[in-house]
């Protein structure tokens, strides 16, 4: 036989396997759900959650492109506050409170687009609530602000809450393999097998060894999955990094709180690798965490939600963040309502009906 008819054989016999190979793959693979599943091409099966989250069916919030009208509270987000998430923070704030809310994204409007707008200075909102991941914080708003004090808290009467007393729903994990998706088998060899074989790093996510098991529902609970920007984003910053955003966050609240009637609050955000950093078996080459020193500046109004989910994390909660995911599963996000609404009235500025 000869060396070309060979090869032709070689040639077809791989395309045969592959056809045979992805309609079956396919037929058992389950989609990917969570961001760093997808964009590290790691399984489902192994990563994706498996206990139930809590949905609320009728999300109360509005996402919007601009702030053109009044609302209670005016949100500045980022992917954690995700527009239409029927389990984010959002959702169970607006469900326990009764305020209207409305959702800005953070990377298209700062503070100070809001505040000049007329409808912030014709009906000024009770509160604006920022929110940014940990490890987006230093490009947001590490800026050399000229001033980096609080200014005044404005204390006008207290809203009173009025909850909706909509019931959270549970919502199974997924299962339904991607049947029919045969692009999906191909991108799974494509994106794992260098990783597997060559032992080539994934330049988008990593994978961590963990001293015992993390409170996960998913199959694979002894390693982190967590996003590269948690590390190699902060392993940048300057030494004053915590000084500087600080001092920006300070600035912030000081020209939302310029009209005497508006709260701030920023919310912290931690990344998935500050919030089980101290589960991890090898921390070399990892950045240590200045949240923590950032939200204790004297004077700035922070929802310590770091703290509450570090606790959750801790007593065992499961799936505070999402294993496939480098956001918070449904616990997280109710952790993270709950203490902002914890912060609104260390402030005096909510109250419960009389």
């Amino acid at each position: 036989m000869s060396r070309f008819r060979v090869y032709n054989l070689c040639v077809c016999g791989v395309f045969v396997v592959a056809g045979i190979a992805a309609p079956v793959a396919s037929a058992v693979m389950l989609p990917f759900y969570g961001d760093l599943t997808r964009i590290g091409a790691h399984l489902e099966e192994d990563f994706g959650w498996r206990e139930p989250q809590l949905e609320l069916p009728a999300p109360h919030y509005a996402s919007a492109a601009a702030y053109v009208g009044h609302a209670d509270v005016v949100i500045l987000g980022d992917s954690f506050s995700a527009p239409g998430d029927p389990h984010n923070w959002i959702a169970h704030l607006a469900n326990a409170t009764g305020l209207s809310i409305v959702r800005l994204n953070i990377d298209l409007f700062d503070i100070d687009d809001v505040v000049e707008t007329e409808a912030f200075r014709a009906t000024p909102p009770r509160f604006v609530i920022y929110q940014s991941a940990e490890r987006a914080l230093h490009d947001r708003v590490g800026e050399r602000a000229t001033r980096c004090e609080p200014g005044p808290d404005p204390t006008p009467d207290p809203l009173v809450l009025r909850p909706l007393g909509i019931r959270p729903i549970a919502v199974p994990p997924p299962t339904q393999p991607s049947f029919g998706d045969y692009a999906l088998p191909f991108f799974m060899a494509r994106r794992s097998l260098p990783r597997l074989l060559m032992g080539f790093d994934d330049p988008l996510t990593r994978l961590r060894q963990l001293r015992r098991d993390a409170p996960f529902s998913s199959r694979v609970r002894n390693r982190l999955l967590f996003f590269d920007w948690d590390a190699s984003v902060k392993l940048t910053w300057p030494g004053d990094a915590a000084e500087r955003i600080a001092c920006g966050l300070l600035h912030r609240q000081r020209l939302t709180q310029a009209n005497g009637q508006t709260l701030f609050i920023a919310l912290s955000t931690p990344d998935k690798l500050t919030a089980y950093f101290d589960l991890l078996e090898d921390r070399s080459g990892l950045p240590v965490s200045h949240l923590g020193e950032v939200c204790a500046t004297p004077g700035l109004h922070v929802a310590r939600a770091d703290l509450a989910l570090a606790q959750a994390i801790s007593a065992g909660e499961v799936d505070v963040y999402l294993p496939n995911d480098t956001h918070w599963g449904s616990t997280g996000h109710q952790i993270a309502a709950r203490e902002l609404i914890r912060e609104m009235r260390a402030l005096g500025a909510v109250r419960d009906p009389e």
